[in-house]
């Protein structure tokens, strides 16, 4: 991801970065309430659940007050089955 920093006062920056990005599942497991003290647990990536890998664009803007970093990042997911979804993060 590239980033680039603009100093906006003394000892504050305002920080704005975007690229590319990849990511890989490795292993989870979720556990679901059914209710009546029953639980299921199922693997977290698989054929019925999130698929293992998904890559996409992430965007963002921070403020640095010394060493304090405040900001906000968006992954806009292009997911294998090619759905654009949108996630705060």
């Amino acid at each position: 991801m590239a980033a680039a920093r603009f100093n906006v006062a003394d000892n504050t920056n305002l920080v704005v970065n975007a690229g590319p990005y990849f990511a890989c599942g490795i292993a989870g497991k979720t556990k679901f309430d059914l209710g009546n003290d029953t639980e299921r647990k199922v693997d977290t990536f698989g054929d019925d659940a999130l698929k293992r890998f998904d890559a996409g664009l992430g965007v963002g803007v921070a403020l640095e007050f010394g060493r304090i970093i405040a900001g906000l990042m968006v992954n806009l997911v292009w997911l294998m089955w090619k759905k654009l979804v949108i996630l705060k993060t």
